[in-house]
């Protein structure tokens, strides 16, 4: 017979099966339980790997300094790029209504950065932030050029224009961390520091800004050498983060494994319930060949099904997850799709399906004999 004579016939009987149904169901779950899994755990990983290296935060050390005869020798170091007064690095505050964090650094601190053209009286916010104006949510490329108060406890300072918006998923610094110019950042921080009753207390901290990630290690251990108390900026639970993929790893080899153990019990019910209609089809002159290419369509059509639906499914689960997860977006961690491990699971199911197919039509076809 014919190859495409078999899957006609292959693609009639398949659709007219209705147990097929049930079977597409369970394996489509399943599949896309492994889908998501693999997604989850690369992001997570990579989540993990870029934490440090791109947070905004990333590369700054904070030390304490009480004798400041001691800033040049900081300074000299080749990996160190700058040192600043704490207080004017980063601080809080509020953006009209908008409580958020504000945050200054050297233009050379992050390298082609869309930062370097921030002038005073201007002010830089992530492409997530959000702002109520004229009885409507703003926010993205539309709040450019518009004016914001800026509030210290309550009090009204000054008015800045929103010069542009930068990407808060590639610096990991979340929906609420804008950008201002060292000069605002003195000024509006030299408001604060009069309110404290403790002078001293925002005189001795500093920050260190550091070249790369790779010189954290060795500017740290330099800064220890001269007594600073050197301390990271951000403090990340490391242990938290790979029990998550400890945990996402765990469903993801139960979900495999499970859906090799279904795909073997469900084929093997299905061929024993075959053995008559395949006795039938050698009877009224199928070739072993042609039965092997008839079931082997069949089952390549049940996979093209569970992988079609899958990712269709998937790509639904990963359009919601930045939809209502923008949050969980804007601090970086993005869904990571590997294409490479994907066509290997495609391809896995396939070759999965075709020899168990193979396997059972051995023993059909010997059983009739």
């Amino acid at each position: 017979m014919k190859k495409n004579d078999l899957f006609r016939l292959s693609l009639v009987t398949y659709v007219r099966n209705k147990k097929n149904i049930l079977f597409l169901l369970i394996f489509i779950i399943l599949y896309l339980f492994i889908l998501v899994s693999i997604t989850a755990y690369f992001s997570v990983d990579g989540y993990k790997n870029n934490l440090l290296k791109n947070n905004l935060f990333g590369r700054m050390i904070s030390v304490t300094i009480r004798d400041k005869d001691i800033l040049s020798k900081i300074r000299s170091n080749k990996n160190i790029i700058d040192v600043r007064l704490e207080y004017t690095v980063h601080g809080m505050a509020s953006l009209s209504d908008e409580e958020v964090i504000l945050v200054s650094f050297p233009y050379d601190y992050l390298e082609n950065s869309e930062f370097i053209s921030l002038e005073k009286g201007e002010v830089i916010v992530p492409n997530t932030f959000a702002l109520m104006m004229d009885n409507k949510m703003i926010t993205g490329k539309k709040l450019i050029g518009k004016k914001v108060s800026l509030n210290l406890d309550g009090e009204k300072i000054t008015d800045l224009v929103i010069d542009n918006i930068y990407d808060s998923s590639k610096y990991m610094s979340g929906s609420n961390t804008v950008i201002l110019s060292y000069d605002d950042m003195v000024s509006y921080m030299d408001i604060e520091e009069k309110r404290l009753s403790d002078d001293e207390f925002i005189d001795k901290y500093y920050v260190v800004f550091i070249n790369s990630i790779n010189n954290l290690d060795s500017v740290y251990q330099y800064l220890d050498e001269l007594n600073l108390n050197p301390e990271s900026i951000i403090e990340i639970d490391f242990s938290e983060i790979k029990r998550i993929n400890s945990i996402i790893y765990a469903i993801l080899l139960g979900s495999v494994f499970l859906y090799i153990f279904l795909k073997f019990l469900f084929t093997n019910n299905f061929y024993q319930k075959e053995k008559e209609k395949i006795d039938i089809y050698l009877t009224n002159g199928f070739k072993n060949t042609d039965i092997k290419r008839m079931y082997s369509y069949s089952n390549l059509l049940n996979s093209f099904f569970t992988i079609l639906i899958s990712m269709i499914l998937f790509i639904i689960v990963i359009i919601l997850y930045f939809y209502f997860e923008s949050e969980f977006v804007s601090d970086g961690l993005i869904p990571c799709i590997s294409f490479g491990i994907l066509l290997f699971v495609w391809l896995f199911d396939i070759l999965l399906s075709y020899l168990i197919t193979l396997l059972n039509l051995k023993k059909c076809i010997k059983y009739r004999g």
